[in-house]
């Protein structure tokens, strides 16, 4: 995994991410604040490519 500093010293990268992502796996939501996300968000909201096809397909790792 490659991984880098930015002038910040905050890292990026697969290992920066999962960094930034652990103390989550600790988090626990009320019933109320889920309900409150899935009001703000709800759940078929979110649905799709992040990119439309055309850029998704320059994003193509497996080249």
């Amino acid at each position: 995994m490659e991984t880098r500093e930015l002038g910040s010293g905050r890292r990026v990268g697969a290992l920066g991410q999962l960094a930034e992502a652990l103390p989550a796996a600790g988090l626990f939501l009320t019933c109320e604040e889920l309900e409150a996300i899935e009001r703000a968000v709800p759940r078929d909201a979110v649905a799709g490519t992040r990119y439309p096809a055309p850029l998704m397909n320059l994003l193509d790792s497996e080249r």
